[in-house]
């Protein structure tokens, strides 16, 4: 239904002196606004972007929930004001600006933006050093993946934050400043509910389909018996321990393993995240382990989701609640060498099962899944917000 307020929604075209104004669409009021003059800004509805001149800085203090429509010159102004454009949604990111591509939490906030966007909604990736950019106040939704920074979340908007890794370098008091807590961990988000009035729930981490899938291109791809991606971490990992001692022959991928291991176990430094799939596929068996605490306290890797939903052998260290969350498709546990030269031996029989695994993956754990869950919870939470962004629609 239109409310009053619809029927004589304002449209503040902010635009240049000398540029060609976008045309309204019948149903609007328009105001024509320079790009740095703001008195008026309590009578428009809906902002549309045209000047490049444009701070977004200048509406926070005043309308933090004003929708902004950036115009480019080819785009339709009646369809971008009638399009329901979803929940404004900013996603936070540890990754360091300039050093992203090594960063898996910023490839995680991108498939997961790509998720939300499929959705129908408006999305945007901060890495750290953007947190608290121009736009920043804008958003309806602050979605944080808790890793080893710290964000300070803005009362007026909807913050959710979703521990994804070291779940010890949060404290249970930074939580208060949330509406909601996920955890990728069934067995910590049961812990946690018991300490915080916060609502607490398990949401693991997951795949994104389009890259990791069990039809990705292996052609080109070496067949290393034993795969490792990762890198040292200024310590001798145990899975790369393992497989080392097994006496089969390891392939590492990673940073950090010089004078760590002979020489010619590193085939390189890094591998671009688009073409992980199919190194993992390719390969005889992928190994994976996890880090005490995210073992300890149940927080799967997403390496599992990723190795698994590309068909990959997978073996892995231990971590609580693994067969519980993945049952029949559990991939195989290794604790020694010993181990790691039985996964080797029997990766052919094991590769058989490799395709449901990936099926039940990819049906159950991909970031469609997640993002699906997050809007639920978002808009569920929004409704308990005091100011709520209007939807608006041209009079009939």
């Amino acid at each position: 239904s239109t409310s009053p307020r619809s029927l004589h929604a304002v449209v503040g075209l902010i635009v240049d002196e000398d540029q060609h104004a976008a045309v309204v669409p019948d149903g609007w009021r328009v105001r024509r606004l320079p790009p740095t003059a703001w008195s008026d800004l309590g009578e428009v509805d809906v902002a549309v972007v045209m000047s490049p001149a444009f701070d977004p800085a200048a509406v926070v203090s005043a309308r933090p929930h004003l929708r902004l429509i950036h115009l480019a010159e080819s785009d339709d102004l009646a369809a971008r004001l009638t399009a329901d454009e979803g929940l404004r949604i900013a996603i936070k990111t540890p990754a360091r600006k300039g050093q992203e591509a090594h960063w898996g939490d910023f490839h995680f906030a991108n498939s997961l933006a790509d998720a939300l966007i499929a959705q129908g909604h408006t999305v945007r990736v901060d890495v750290r050093d953007d947190w608290y950019g121009p736009l920043a106040a804008t958003d309806d939704v602050v979605i944080v993946l808790r890793g080893l920074a710290v964000y300070r979340p803005q009362p007026h908007q909807t913050n959710l934050i979703w521990i994804i890794s070291h779940p010890e370098a949060a404290p249970v008091a930074e939580l208060a400043g949330y509406d909601h807590v996920f955890v990728a961990s069934e067995p910590y988000a049961r812990t946690l509910a018991a300490l915080t009035d916060r609502p607490v729930e398990a949401l693991l981490q997951c795949t994104d389909p389009v890259r990791f899938n069990a039809q990705v291109d292996t052609s080109g791809m070496p067949d290393d018996e034993l795969v490792f991606v990762g890198n040292a971490r200024g310590v001798f990992r145990p899975a790369v321990q393992w497989a080392l001692e097994s006496g089969r022959t390891l392939a590492l991928y990673g940073r950090g393993w010089e004078g760590l291991v002979p020489q010619g176990a590193v085939r390189t430094n890094y591998v671009p995240n688009e073409i992980l799939a199919g190194l993992y596929r390719a390969g005889g068996v992928v190994l994976c382990d996890h880090w005490d605490d995210m073992r300890r306290l149940g927080f799967i890797s997403n390496r599992v989701f990723d190795a698994l939903a590309a068909g990959a052998v997978l073996a892995t260290d231990a971590v609580e609640g693994l067969e519980g969350v993945f049952g029949s498709h559990t991939p195989t546990i290794v604790a020694s060498a010993e181990d790691v030269a039985k996964v080797a031996r029997d990766a052919d029989a094991l590769r058989l099962k490799a395709k449901a695994a990936s099926d039940w993956v990819l049906a159950n754990h991909t970031f469609a899944n997640r993002a699906e869950r997050i809007v639920q919870v978002a808009e569920a939470a929004l409704a308990l917000k005091p100011v709520l962004r209007p939807v608006l629609k041209p009079r009939a």
